[in-house]
Parts: structure tokens; sequence; C-alpha cells
């Protein structure tokens, strides 16, 4: 609180602009989360939270450069992106998504996307995780075209969820890796071309994550000295075939639980950007004063420095993936014979789609191969569903879970239109998981 409101008459315009900075500064720190004791929070029961006073407009003299290691801050207001910061992590009302995303790339700026929000959102009466409660978050964001922001960059990855492996976050009982892969998997069916993230270090997502992407490894003091810290995770991650985004708690992560004095920031957080596997460097959280201070600047503009002579690179994980290069889309086994949609132009009134199937190591596969589409984007509808939307590029790999007699029907449609392909099967005869 600010204090009493004068009733007799208007404060000045000084004291109002105190009010609201300090207003949007207790509302941002409430959507960080902070390592093994809080959760990442949102300020209200709304979908998707972000200010709740609305779209801000936008600037476009950020100056920075989208190459590089994204670098940044959990909540980063959008008019903070810049040549300082070029990373953030962001939990964004759905009706403000694109409003804010449009703004975070006229900055150059890149973001992880939170969409389910305060973990009290999704858990049972008993305290304990609930996936329908997380899907009926996430759903929320069904309706929100924001693919083409996926295919630019802008967006590095869909945040899942926050310190899963903390029983105290759940009432005593974890969430198991086993649910965070349905979790990646039901991400990946509503937006197959974006990378899923979970806030947790590599080795507690199993021996090779199939639909989780990446893991978060957040450094504190207590855990040993930020090269060794890194050194290892780096290891973990590229063990299971994990791209990782990494980051430091800058307020509470020293043993006293203090905030790291700007020399901590500069030697710690140049150790961390010593490697150039992770895809993304975005610590906890936004405090204006903090990060306002001259000292925290210049420690902050060093590790921008750093971080822009690395590659920038995907938070896809993948097979093949090695400390400095470039994480790659998982690529399943090529069929016997691929059609070649060149040779039987479509004509340029129809979308002309053909599917190849294949089995491979007991998994059943479909590529759909289409000609005639225009704009940047299709939608593939599979059984009569928007499954998502992918690249125009002619061509797109589905493998669901199938048993023996599954028939699929795939149409291919141009976004935003009704020109579609006519609908077209593809049934298997044997079992496949």
């Amino acid at each position: 609180m600010v204090g009493e409101k004068d009733k007799t008459a208007m404060p000045p315009a000084s004291m109002l602009a105190r009010a609201r900075a300090c207003l949007l500064a207790s509302f941002i720190l409430a959507i960080g989360a902070c390592d093994g004791a809080d959760p990442l929070t949102d300020p209200s029961d709304n979908a998707g939270d972000v200010a709740a006073a609305g779209p801000v407009m936008f600037d476009t003299d950020g100056g920075s450069s989208r190459g590089g290691t994204p670098i940044g801050i959990f909540a980063l207001p959008t008019t903070e992106f810049g040549s300082r910061y070029t990373g953030g992590l962001r939990n964004i009302y759905s009706k403000y998504l694109l409003k804010e995303l449009a703004g975070i790339k006229a900055r150059g700026g890149r973001v992880v996307l939170m969409f389910a929000g305060n973990e009290r959102h999704y858990k049972d009466a008993d305290g304990h995780f609930d996936l329908g409660k997380w899907k009926a978050r996430v759903d929320n964001f069904k309706s929100t075209n924001f693919t083409s922001y996926v295919s630019d960059g802008t967006v590095l990855a869909h945040f899942l969820m926050d310190e899963p492996n903390d029983p105290a976050n759940w009432n005593g009982k974890q969430v198991t890796a086993a649910q965070l892969e349905e979790m990646a998997e039901y991400s990946k069916r509503l937006w197959p071309s974006m990378p899923t993230v979970v806030r947790t270090e590599p080795a507690y997502l199993g021996a090779k994550p199939r639909y989780i992407d990446a893991a978060w490894a957040q450094y504190v003091q207590r855990k040993g000295t930020p090269t060794e810290y890194l050194r290892r995770h780096v290891a973990d991650a590229e063990q299971r075939g994990l791209a990782l985004i990494v980051g430091m708690n800058i307020l509470k992560g020293t043993l006293g639980k203090t905030s790291f004095s700007a020399g901590q920031l500069r030697e710690w957080g140049s150790a961390m950007l010593n490697s150039s596997y992770p895809c993304a460097f975005i610590s906890w959280t936004y405090d204006a004063n903090y990060l306002g201070r001259s000292d925290v600047k210049e420690a902050m503009d060093v590790l921008a420095n750093k971080a822009r002579t690395h590659q920038a690179k995907s938070c896809r994980g993948g097979n093949g993936q090695t400390s400095g290069s470039v994480p790659q889309p998982v690529e399943p086994p090529a069929p016997p014979v691929l059609p070649d949609p060149s040779e039987a132009p479509a004509p340029a009134a129809e979308i002309r789609l053909t599917i190849t199937q294949w089995t491979a190591s007991g998994r059943n596969y479909m590529r759909l191969t289409w000609a005639g589409a225009t704009g940047s984007l299709v939608d593939i509808y599979r059984n009569g569903e928007m499954r998502g939307s992918t690249a125009n590029d002619g061509r797109h790999t589905n493998s669901p879970w199938s048993r023996a007699g599954s028939t699929y029907a795939f149409k291919v449609c141009e976004t935003g239109t009704s020109k579609c392909s006519k609908t077209v099967t593809a049934t298997f005869g044997s079992q496949s998981r």
C-alpha cells in the first residue's frame, strides 16, 4: 500500500507515478519462482496472467540483436527487452498475448511462455498435481494463433511446470517424469513446433524424454561452484538428448538467501555463460530496485556482452546434440521412398495431399506431403480435429499411439482459410506403442 488516499485533493503526478511503479513491481515479483522453496506464482485466478492494467504500447528502439544466447529475467516487462535483456519468461493473459509478443519481437527479444500459471490452479483436493486441471488452463490459449512467433524464434519454449521435483510444492507427492511427459505430449498436440521445457534439473526427467525438449537448471550458491554446476548439468542434458536453459537465483541465491552482489553476479554469471550449450540464460526474478542499481546494470551488461558471443540456438532437444552445436528437431527414421510434391504439382485451386506410411523400431510413422498451399503456415487436421499449425514446407511427420486396425484421416488447410486438401486416410495393421 502506498498510503491513505487524500480525500480533499488529488495527489501530485509524481506521487501517482510512484504508486503505479510500486504496484507494478509488487505484481511482477508475484509471478517469479525461487529455488527449492517458493513455486512460480501468478497474481490472480485468470488464465495466463500478465499486468491487469491491460496491453502496453511499445516502442521499437530496444537496440538488441536476436543473435547470441538470450539473457534475461523471469517476469521481464516488455519495455525492458533491449540491448541488456534479450530474453525472459512471461505468463500473459491470452487476450493480450499477440500484442505482447509483437512488442517483444519489435525489441529483438525472445521469450519462454507459461500458460498454466500458479500451481494452485492445477492441484486436486489433496494438494497433488491434477493433469486435467492443468490441461484446462493450457486450453485457454488454443484459439490464439501465435505460431508465427514460434516459427521466427520470438517464442523459445512452452514452460510446462516449475519444480515438479519439490514435494513441498505438491503436498508431499512429486510430479513424476511420466506425468511431465504427458504434459509435454499434450503441448505438442496443440503446438507441434513449440519446444517444451520444465524447470527441473535434467537428471529428474528420466533416461531420454520423448516429448520434453529442455530442462532448466537454476544456480544457487549452496549447489557448489557455478563452473562445476554447469558442467554437471550440461553433461546430464547431453546424455538425455535435452536442450538446457540455465539461470541464477539472483535475489535469494546466496548461502544467506540474500541477493547477489554485483561482483557475484558478474563472476558467477560469467562462469555460467562459459558453455555455449544452453539455449537461454534466464534468472529469477524481476525486481526494479535491484536491477536499477548502477553496479548491477554494469554487471548485467558484462553478461549480456558475453551472451552475444554465442551462436543463437533452438531450445528443441534432439539426438546427436553436442556442446556448442545447434539442437535439431528429432527426425524419425526415413521411409524407403518419399514422394516429391514438385513432380506432381497440384492445380492452383486445390491442395494435393499424399501420405507415406512406415514402421521403424516398433513404432508407426506417417509422412504427410502436400503441394498447392500458399502462405507461410498450414493447419494439420487429424480425424476431424485440428492438431496444430506448421510451416508450409510441404511435409510433416506424424506418429500417434496406434493399435491394430487404427485408421487416421488427415487434411491440410491453409491457415485462416477454407482452402483444404481432400481427406486422406492411413490404416495400420499391427499394434504399435
